[in-house]
């Protein structure tokens, strides 16, 4: 999966985004399932994609591309960047 990840689409903002999608994903997932067995404790699927959606944008915040954007900017306009899962 992560070989064939395509970082090439977009813009600037996109490709970045993109780019840290993968690692957002392994770490909020290996973080959720670690919750769920070692600790009892169980998020909902759409907090999860929030979490890994904030994530991957934390690690690009300091880019030159997002220099003035806020969460809550790159959060509307989520479709723009990526897609939006069914």
């Amino acid at each position: 999966m992560l070989f064939s990840w395509k970082t090439n689409l977009g813009n600037e903002k996109s490709k970045l985004i993109l780019k840290m999608l993968p690692a957002a994903i392994l770490w909020c997932v290996w973080k959720e399932r670690n919750s769920r067995v070692f600790e009892d404790k169980e998020e909902e699927v759409d907090k999860v994609v929030c979490n890994i959606k904030v994530l991957a944008f934390r690690w690009v915040s300091n880019e030159e591309a997002f220099r003035g954007c806020t969460i809550d900017w790159v959060m509307g306009r989520w479709r723009q960047f990526i897609f939006e899962p069914p």
